[in-house]
């Protein structure tokens, strides 16, 4: 009897002591689970990336000739007369020349035009990188293309005409100014902006 009421006496005390702390426990283990599917449903969504700012960006780009992002991007002086699309920009490893590849409509009734070298009245070709060192072209008369009103046309400047002992190291021109001429009116320096340089395509 004395054995029995012992036992019921400990069976007491133990769930005075120890019971209650448990039940403290599992409840806040279920206040923080709970805290925490909060926190997640209040946490915001990452949101798309916008073009708009893009898009934004390279018209600033194109109307001012500032640099606003890297993207690749055309400062045409003449763009009333003919455009000017970007293509690619390819170096050779094997000798340092680059050569630029970009196509080019006329809006004016001509069939030729010339492009790169140094035009008479026009300034020179040149690449330059960011440090403001400057790469020249082999030839100073430029290339003639042919050319048709409304008509796309892809022009890649030939050897001649490339830029020479470029470093390979060197992984995009800041600005290129290339020579141009339609007539003697319809004439200037075109700007290619943040040009990327593809080593190792061979240059014809």
């Amino acid at each position: 009897m004395k054995t029995t009421f012992l036992n019921l006496a400990c069976w007491v005390l133990f769930s005075f002591l120890f019971l209650p702390s448990a039940a403290v426990a599992q409840t806040d283990t279920a206040k923080v689970e709970e805290d925490s599917v909060t926190v997640q449903k209040d946490q915001p969504k990452e949101k798309k990336k916008s073009k708009f700012g893009s898009l934004l960006g390279k018209a600033v780009e194109v109307s001012t000739g500032l640099n606003v992002t890297n993207e690749p991007f055309i400062v045409n002086p003449l763009s009333g007369d003919f455009a000017v699309e970007f293509v690619s920009c390819q170096g050779n490893p094997s000798d340092g020349r680059v050569s630029l590849t970009f196509k080019v409509k006329s809006y004016i009734n001509e069939t030729g035009a010339t492009f790169g070298g140094s035009t008479s009245g026009n300034g020179e070709s040149l690449a330059f990188a960011a440090d403001g060192k400057n790469y020249k072209p082999y030839s100073s008369a430029g290339e003639s293309v042919g050319v048709a009103k409304g008509t796309w046309v892809e022009v890649t400047l030939d050897a001649k005409n490339s830029f020479y002992n470029v470093p390979t190291e060197l992984k995009m021109f800041e600005v290129i100014k290339l020579s141009f001429s339609f007539n003697a009116k319809t004439r200037g320096l075109l700007e290619f902006r943040n040009i990327p340089i593809n080593w190792g395509a061979a240059i014809q």
